[in-house]
């Protein structure tokens, strides 16, 4: 951009002989502004809100439209963050609500397990172990007793149950060798 004037006062100091007649249609300028001869270049001497080699730009304009993206963009982020919290809020409270819903139903199929069978005290920790691990994995509402009777799940079962004093991850072979025993319960 070429020299811009913006100082109406500016208009007084300089030389009257520059304002050049031919340019006083003020086309170039946009009408906005005095036009003037400068080392025989046109020049607009714009009028106080106007800015650009020829006017053109209305600064008034650009500071609204400014203040307006600004307010949009701070209105949106607001919303945004408010809808964040909300969906937030919302999904901790369907979490936890679940959570305890499980829980409770956990209890209460640890205890009808724990009465039907009637092995070694590990063996009782080692089920109710057992029964939180696989609960994801199984229909809450299977009953335990087609539990029990289904073989394939009853050998997985045992599988577990076998290892009492080890790990599961570790001794996957020790499980072999023991689940024949607990078959016959």
């Amino acid at each position: 951009m070429t020299s811009v004037y913006i100082d109406i006062d500016q208009t007084n100091t300089i030389n009257r002989s520059n304002i050049n007649v031919t340019c006083a249609t003020l086309k170039y300028c946009h009408h906005r502004g005095q036009c003037i001869a400068d080392d025989h270049q046109w020049k607009c001497l714009c009028d106080h809100q106007f800015i650009g080699e020829h006017c053109e730009i209305n600064s008034d304009d650009i500071i609204k439209k400014q203040n307006n993206a600004i307010h949009l963009l701070k209105s949106r982020i607001l919303a945004g963050g408010i809808l964040t919290l909300f969906g937030f809020i919302s999904i901790s409270i369907a979490l936890i609500s679940c959570f305890h819903a499980r829980r409770k139903r956990k209890k209460r199929n640890n205890l009808t397990v724990l009465r039907r069978i009637t092995n070694g005290k590990t063996l009782q920790n080692e089920l109710i172990e057992h029964i939180n691990k696989s609960q994801a994995q199984q229909s809450l509402s299977t009953p335990i007793v087609r539990l029990v009777n289904a073989r394939p799940i009853l050998r997985k079962q045992s599988a577990i149950i076998a290892s009492d004093n080890y790990d599961d991850e570790d001794n996957h072979h020790h499980r072999r060798h023991h689940h024949h025993h607990h078959h016959h319960h």
